[in-house]
């Protein structure tokens, strides 16, 4: 009888110890698995000399074709959360900040053809200095809400402003009904088509698309999440190229991450693609199109190629050969 309880618990025991080296095993095969698709953040974890977990200064940057960037000149002055509006082929480039102490209170006029910065001229005093939104006719560009001042702290305001850039006079325009914090034009209303991305002060990979019938529909996401506000977009060919912006943050440091990609949406098949790199990770950079040429210019850029934290504010200008 004892024998008999001996060789059955030996016989459990046996049976619990393979089952557990088989899941062993399986769960080994799964991790490996997935690893090469799901774990990237992972695969490039590394430990510092205090045994603080990190992350790779380049585990969010995604694939993209080299492309070719030719340094233009450069605007008057460095710039950040300014705004802009491109008509014909001049480059209408709004305020913004200089850095946290400073804002500008100008605008800076770039003539695409001739590769020249036209003589700059003031914007009213009452007007916002930052988060401008911006909306064009053709000839008259409107600006509206935004927030005064530097530091980034003072609440948002509701005036409006339009400007003539025939004339370069200023007029003011009735105040919204309520203030407005960076507030976003978009520029895809094409075929009746109302696209937004983003989010709000989190950021989001959703689009949807507002047909003429009122009625939204949900389309493919972003290649990867990107601020509404620090990117900036032009439309070229029926597509919407988007460049640079903000992305989520590091899970492990929470600091903040530049996007250094160019994506572009079709408007027929309704898809996403990453054409090309930036010259470096940035936010709140300004986009024109002209000639088949994207240009750039403005923003806060990174901390260098393994470091995608925001840290020098610029004033330069790119341009490449846009291929769709």
């Amino acid at each position: 009888m004892v024998r008999k309880q001996i060789s059955t618990k030996s016989t459990i025991l046996f049976l619990f110890l393979t089952l557990v080296a088989a899941a062993a095993l399986i769960f080994d095969y799964l991790w490996a698995s997935s690893s090469a698709i799901h774990s990237n953040h992972l695969l490039t974890l590394t430990k510092d000399e205090n045994g603080t977990r990190l992350l790779s200064g380049t585990f969010a940057d995604l694939a993209a074709p080299l492309i070719q960037w030719e340094e233009m000149a450069p605007a008057p002055v460095p710039r950040l959360d300014g705004a802009s509006i491109q008509i014909n082929q001049l480059f209408f480039v709004f305020s913004g900040y200089r850095n946290l102490d400073h804002v500008h209170s100008h605008v800076d006029v770039y003539n695409i053809t001739s590769n020249k910065w036209e003589q700059s001229f003031a914007t009213p005093k009452e007007m916002a200095n930052s988060h401008l939104g911006t909306a064009s006719d053709g000839r008259y560009i409107y600006v509206v809400s935004g927030q005064k001042g530097p530091q980034c702290r003072t609440p948002p305001i509701s005036q409006t402003f339009v400007l003539d850039t025939q004339t370069r006079n200023w007029d003011s325009f009735p105040p919204l009904p309520e203030p407005r914090y960076a507030m976003q034009s978009s520029p895809s209303l094409v075929h009746f088509n109302l696209f937004h991305h983003s989010g709000f002060q989190v950021v989001y990979s959703d689009v949807y698309m507002l047909d003429d019938k009122m009625k939204w529909h949900t389309l493919a996401p972003m290649p990867k999440p990107d601020s509404h506000i620090e990117s900036s977009w032009v439309v070229v060919n029926n597509s919407i190229v988007i460049a640079g912006g903000t992305t989520e943050k590091n899970p492990v440091t929470k600091r903040m991450i530049l996007v250094g990609e160019l994506f572009r949406f079709d408007l027929h098949s309704k898809k996403w693609h990453v054409i090309g790199k930036l010259p470096y990770r940035v936010k709140t950079t300004q986009a024109a199109y002209w000639d088949g040429w994207l240009y750039i210019t403005s923003g806060q850029r990174d901390r260098g190629p393994d470091n995608p934290q925001p840290r020098k504010v610029v004033a330069d200008l790119w341009r490449t050969k846009l291929k769709l």
